[in-house]
């Protein structure tokens, strides 16, 4: 007999209601001059969401709708994360949205259903259930990316994000049907070439596997299939932007996380190479590019296309404690990405024009708070020591030494060198350089400066004290 536990979904449930309610009531309220509607109930779906997700830590693995949906340590996890992110995006978007006196209903519906896709993804047992996930997070972030009508840029960003994005769907959707005509199930502990239940020939299901990687690749931004993500950046809204460079990136880790540690394991001596070669193209590509990069979005998109090869090395790694530090990296990469991306909408003004590295001259003088904690975030993006980033890359370069891809490690660390440069350059643009030109003022509004205190504080805590997390990321990683 078939489960039809709902209560797996209870913080999509929650969401989907929150998002309703805000399409069905704000117009009216609207009309009435009852401000704030729309913000409050986005807020209360994601701290209802953050907290079912915490309710589950500890419970069993259990599964519902004939095994198509699994909830287990692994996606416990990456719900808590996704409420954050989408909590998190929500407190830097309200402060823009007002700014810049752009509609509010609209997007915040579209933010709360991408966020309700990355968690289907999180929880999805079977390949079908993944894209629908997927493209639940992809149709709303074209629009969102695209939200600003007016600009120039920000259409063309929407477009090439579109028309890309369609492309790899349509890949990876040909790699699922691959796979069905292979095995005759899509269910992800049961369709791996390679492991003798095939019907039809392995060409066929190692076609599918590969079509299936190169749509995830686009999700991750690996190069080469990267070319969208500087452009998509730049000329996205911020708060998008930070939506893009964390959840997008993390909900498609998890499933390459799930494909390659249960559905593909038995063929990781035929995947290794080619994903080894991705690791290294990502990460070498990502840096020289961040390298000459004088617009900050662009530097932290390729920023991003660089981390993404570092969470590569993780997968070649594999084994339990691999995947923990995978996990570790992702939970570390999305606060500190969030907290940079934050004070980036603060300081790029009204029409987002202050987005160029100079535009950072002088901080220091201006806000010291803002330039003291970007220097953290940078710091820690850059792997410096007594910053998340630093206990994150060192987990993974341990465990992919393990592995025994001694060569793979000794990029890593010739790139994570060369990262140093363009991140210290903001730094001693901020600290070192005097003011010129015109200057945004900057008012940071309540609710961001906890989410920069909170952020920051993370950041340094997860630098020094690891070990607690990592424990319990290892109970998500042994399902595998």
């Amino acid at each position: 007999m078939t489960n039809w536990n709902v209560s797996l979904l209870a913080p999509e449930i929650v969401l989907s209601v929150c998002a309703l309610l805000i399409m069905l009531l704000d117009p009216p309220l609207r009309r009435k001059r009852l401000a704030g509607f729309s913000e409050s109930v986005a807020l209360v779906g994601f701290l209802g969401a953050l907290f079912l997700g915490l309710m589950r830590i500890g419970l069993p693995v259990d599964s519902s709708f004939g095994g198509f949906l699994i909830a287990d340590a692994l996606s416990t996890y990456l719900h808590i994360l996704f409420a954050v992110i989408g909590l998190s995006v929500l407190i830097m978007s309200i402060p823009w949205l007002r700014r810049d006196g752009v509609r509010q209903t609209e997007f915040l519906v579209l933010l709360i259903f991408a966020v309700i896709g990355m968690m289907i993804m999180s929880c999805s047992a079977e390949m079908v259930t993944m894209f629908i996930g997927l493209e639940l997070l992809s149709l709303p972030l074209y629009v969102l990316a695209g939200y600003l009508r007016n600009r120039e840029r920000t259409i063309e960003a929407s477009l090439k994000y579109f028309l890309l994005g369609a492309f790899a769907s349509a890949l990876l959707l040909m790699g699922i049907a691959l796979q069905w005509g292979t095995y005759g199930t899509l269910h992800l502990s049961s369709v791996a070439p390679g492991s003798g239940a095939a019907p039809l020939s392995l060409p066929l299901a190692a076609a599918g596997f590969w079509l299936v990687v190169v749509g995830l690749g686009f999700k991750v931004s690996a190069v080469p299939f990267h070319f969208w993500t500087a452009d998509v950046y730049e000329g996205s809204p911020t708060p998008v932007t930070a939506l893009m460079s964390t959840g997008t990136k993390a909900a498609a880790m998890a499933v390459l996380l799930r494909l390659m540690s249960a559905g593909f394991a038995p063929a990781a001596i035929e995947w290794m190479p080619v994903l080894w070669w991705l690791a290294v193209l990502t990460m070498s590509v990502g840096n020289l590019m961040a390298l000459v990069q004088a617009n900050i979005k662009r530097m932290l998109a390729f920023s991003g296309i660089a981390h993404a090869g570092y969470l590569l090395l993780a997968i070649c790694a594999g084994g339990t404690a691999g995947n923990a530090a995978l996990l570790f990296y992702l939970a570390g990469y999305t606060v500190m990405n969030l907290g940079a991306f934050a004070i980036v909408g603060l300081l790029e003004g009204k029409g987002e024009r202050f987005q160029s590295i100079y535009d950072y001259s002088g901080l220091a003088k201006r806000n010291p708070w803002l330039a003291a904690m970007m220097t953290i975030f940078l710091l820690s993006l850059a792997g410096i020591p007594a910053t998340v980033g630093f206990m994150g890359k060192f987990f993974i370069f341990t465990e992919t030494l393990k592995a025994g891809h001694i060569g793979l490690v000794v990029i890593a660390l010739l790139n994570s060198l060369v990262s140093v440069y363009y991140y210290l350059r903001v730094i001693y643009l901020m600290y070192m350089k005097d003011e010129w030109g015109e200057k945004p003022v900057c008012r940071v509004p309540a609710s961001v400066g906890i989410l920069l205190a909170f952020t920051t504080l993370v950041t340094l805590w997860l630098g020094v004290a690891p070990n607690r997390l990592l424990d319990a990321l290892m109970a998500a990683a042994r399902i595998f």
